[in-house]
């Protein structure tokens, strides 16, 4: 901990809420990203005091969950919301079903320090 500790956590929940959004459409992504906020928050008492504080940013997650509550999607034609991408974005040559596709967003952020 030092002196911008707090900003670091402010800009990194910000930025991560941001991609949360973005991800919305994709079900499993979306999912991944929610367990992982969780799972910072409950190791990161700065973070947990900061979306306590801010919970307002996170309506749209309850509503997602209630629209959302299982991975049972059928078709696009008749649920808005898919299983997950065709190819990640920024992650080259990772199909559906690679290695890391599932959670390559998670990858990516848990490369960022708070």
């Amino acid at each position: 901990k030092d002196s911008l500790a707090q900003q670091r956590v402010e800009v990194f929940i910000n930025y991560y809420l941001k991609i949360m959004k973005e991800a919305n459409n994709y079900y499993l992504e979306c999912d991944i990203l929610q367990k992982y906020l969780l799972k910072i928050a409950s190791q990161n008492n700065l973070v947990f005091k900061y979306l306590v504080s801010n919970s307002q940013q996170l309506n749209w997650v309850i509503d997602w969950i209630q629209k959302y509550p299982s991975a049972q999607v059928t078709n696009s034609q008749t649920c808005p919301i898919l299983l997950q991408r065709k190819k990640m974005r920024g992650m080259r040559g990772m199909e559906v079903g690679g290695a890391y596709s599932k959670g390559s967003t998670v990858v990516q952020l848990s490369l960022i320090h708070i």
